[in-house]
């Protein structure tokens, strides 16, 4: 690792200027970090203060430290210091044509203490398709507090005075509508449909400034912004920032989001349960039905569609609306819903998507030529004289269509048996032609149902719903919701119409060895992803079948073609646990259960507010005995757990890294009726770690988040 002094002329500054930089020893694989100090600071802060030349070498990290003298890292009009520009633009330039930094995005972070935790997240909004992620300690989040500032007023914090915010900030009385306000920048963002860098923040709890870090980390929560917050022990100094700066790090580094997805994997106000997922032009697509936030039946809202990059399963963008349920001709006044559907690409290149309404048993098809673009109806599938599937004599209901397309064949398949019904035989397979709609070879079944399972090899697990079929080698794999319901099963064969032997569950929503979650029906297939294998389910929320949320797992196929069964987990897609610091939503549990292992009065994931309101998930329901788990964190050296609780309750939760232990400590509750931290000082053993909440106490709680520390 070396450390160097660099003067060179800036055309921002309009003078020459100096930074200092560590350069660790290989910088082809190195990411850039630009650390800004803060008030009446230097360019030195950091290296006399910090461990930062012990972690740029540890982290292989190059740290670029620039003077920033008092400008808040702003540009102020007609003085010649366009510090922003400086930082943003011209620094980022220069370091990355002289040192051969890297010039991507996810490799280029910002971060600061104070007026540089201030100027870091403000450039960082400013230049979003610079820097990929920002972290802020103690920041100086003084625009709402200096707003209203006069000439005769003094500043509450008493650092500066009004002559000084004036020659630095503007006009005062426009502050907060102008781009050196991070929140006016952050807004302008979420309306321009812009990707935001991602942002860390952690403030001491004494100090001065932590009603500005918290009132900022609300007003991104409010806008549906994703933070990593987190407060610890500590005031306005470098004993906090010092500590502080090597866990930022490891944020920027492996943060939870970039690398690793949740579950569930979309923001925890959306709902698309019946998940078919694939893979079109490097991002991942998912189709499903599209439930209602507490709705009283499956599949009220119209199809919506989300994709994410195949490299960053955490980033999963809206793509909108894509079919309504009035576009089909038999449903013109919406009354009917539209339940799962699935997407194939025909041999014509356009993207073919078959679905069932929820009160007529024939399988209609829309059309695309885009993955995610708006779908126009196209037909139902039919027989060669034109009857459609489902209603000539001897047919059996069409239901939860799956599609697989070889080259001008496509398979489909389709079915529902509920337990008991002899009328229905089973799971079908049914052959269609080049135009996607007629049928070439008649349906035949492949999977029986409940009254025709036994002696089969799907006797226990026979077909219930939930058709979906994949590829893998010369392998087909027929995935399918069994009688049981909350289980995702397969089969195999070497043929896409017979042969069909049953392999075992995939994933169960009420998870795998005990009943940990209160599962329901389930619906999902699996993908493949860069090489990895991906199953995707749905859960139940909101205490009901009708608010369900899709999750992801992996999976492994082995090398004999079976997959064995994975629990669920709260890391989603993840190749790794999550890191063993900062808040966590608790949206993100995977074991909701009570430990008598009654199925009576169980928490529930729920939400405030109405259906398609950004506002975040939480735990709901939770009284004595109940557990709240996830799953899993790599711990090191945690030592404070924090949680966020409301409610009528008065007790204590108990924190455990495993079920069949005695509680690490307990962090004691009392009756709130707003979200109100409660914390204990809790050793977390190091390594990978899950972590449960059981509640001991009177009364119901309800859970927002959690910290470690």
């Amino acid at each position: 690792m070396a450390l160097a002094k660099v003067d060179f002329f800036s055309n921002s500054l309009q003078r020459t200027v100096n930074f200092n930089i560590l350069l660790p020893d290989d910088l082809t694989t190195c990411k850039a970090l630009y650390l800004l100090h803060g008030y009446c600071g230097s360019n030195m802060d950091w290296l006399i203060n910090s461990p930062v030349s012990e972690l740029s070498s540890k982290y292989n990290l190059a740290v670029i430290l620039p003077s920033g003298e008092n400008s808040f890292y702003l540009d102020a009009k007609g003085t010649g210091k366009a510090f922003s520009q400086y930082i943003g633009v011209e620094l980022v330039d220069y370091t990355r044509n002289v040192f051969g930094l890297s010039s991507s995005r996810d490799d280029t972070f910002i971060g600061g203490l104070s007026m540089g935790g201030f100027g870091a997240l403000l450039n960082a909004l400013k230049y979003p398709d610079t820097f990929g992620k920002v972290f802020a300690l103690s920041s100086a989040l003084i625009v709402h507090t200096i707003s209203n500032m006069k000439e005769d007023t003094p500043c509450p914090h008493k650092m500066a005075d009004y002559d000084y915010y004036h020659s630095v900030f503007g006009d005062l009385s426009k502050l907060e509508s102008s781009a050196n306000n991070p929140e006016y920048l952050a807004e302008e963002l979420v309306k321009a449909g812009k990707t935001l860098p991602q942002i860390y923040m952690s403030c001491g709890t004494e100090d001065f400034l932590i009603n500005e870090n918290r009132m900022f980390k609300a007003f991104l929560d409010a806008h549906g912004i994703p933070v990593t917050y987190v407060e610890g022990t500590g005031v306005h100094d470098w004993h906090y920032w010092s500590k502080a700066l090597e866990p930022s790090i490891q944020w920027l580094l492996n943060d939870p989001i970039k690398k690793q997805c949740v579950n569930p994997y979309l923001p925890s106000w959306e709902y698309i349960p019946d998940a078919e997922p694939y893979v079109f032009n490097g991002r991942v697509y998912v189709y499903g039905s599209h439930d209602r936030f507490n709705g009283q039946v499956f599949c009220l809202n119209d199809y919506a569609c989300w994709s994410a990059p195949v490299d960053d399963l955490g980033a999963w963008r809206y793509e909108g609306i894509i079919y309504k349920k009035t576009d089909d001709p038999l449903n013109p006044d919406g009354r009917m819903c539209l339940y799962a559907p699935d997407v194939t690409v025909g041999p014509d290149g356009r993207y073919y998507l078959y679905y069932v309404l929820d009160k007529v048993s024939v399988v209609s098809v829309a059309v695309c030529d885009s993955p995610a673009g708006k779908y126009e109806f196209y037909g139902y599938v039919h027989y060669a004289d034109g009857t459609r599937l489902g209603e000539r004599e001897g047919d059996e209901p069409q239901f939860d269509p799956g599609v697989l397309t070889e080259g001008t064949t496509t398979y489909l398949y389709t079915g529902f048996c509920s337990a008991g019904d002899k009328t229905r035989t089973g799971a079908m397979a049914t052959v269609l032609g080049p135009d996607m709609l007629t049928i070439t070879e008649e349906p035949v079944f492949i999977a029986p149902g409940s009254c025709y399972g036994k002696g089969t090899s799907f006797e226990g697990h026979e077909y219930f719903e939930a058709a979906s079929i994949r590829k893998y080698k010369d392998t087909y794999y027929f995935i399918y919701s069994s009688v049981a319901m909350n289980e995702l099963c397969y089969a195999t064969s070497k043929y896409p119409t017979k042969g069909f032997r049953y392999g075992g569950i995939i994933v169960s929503n009420c998870d795998s060895d005990k009943r940990t979650y209160p599962g329901g029906n389930n619906h999902g297939s699996i993908v493949e992803i860069m090489g990895d294998w991906y199953v995707f389910y749905h859960r139940q929320t909101n205490g009901t079948w009708f608010s369900r949320q899709g999750c992801m797992e992996r999976i492994a196929i082995n090398a004999d073609g079976t997959i064995r069964q994975v629990e669920m987990t709260s890391l989603g897609g993840s190749k790794c646990p999550f890191t063993g610091h900062g808040e966590y939503p608790a949206y993100i549990a995977c074991n909701l259960f009570r430990c008598d292992g009654s199925q009576e009065q169980l928490p529930k994931i729920t939400q405030d507010g109405r259906d398609g309101d950004k506002e975040q998930g939480y735990v709901a329901s939770i009284t004595d005995s109940v557990t709240v788990g996830f799953k899993y964190f790599d711990c090191v050296g945690v030592q404070t757990v924090k949680i966020k609780v409301r409610g009528y309750c008065d007790g204590f939760f108990e924190v455990r890294t495993s079920l069949n232990t005695k509680p690490l400590g307990s962090i004691p509750v009392e009756f709130t009726n707003v979200w109100t931290e409660f914390s204990a000082d809790i050793a977390i053993p190091n390594g990978v770690n899950a972590l449960y909440f059981t509640y001991v106490g009177n009364g119901v709680a309800s859970l927002a988040s959690f910290s470690l520390a």
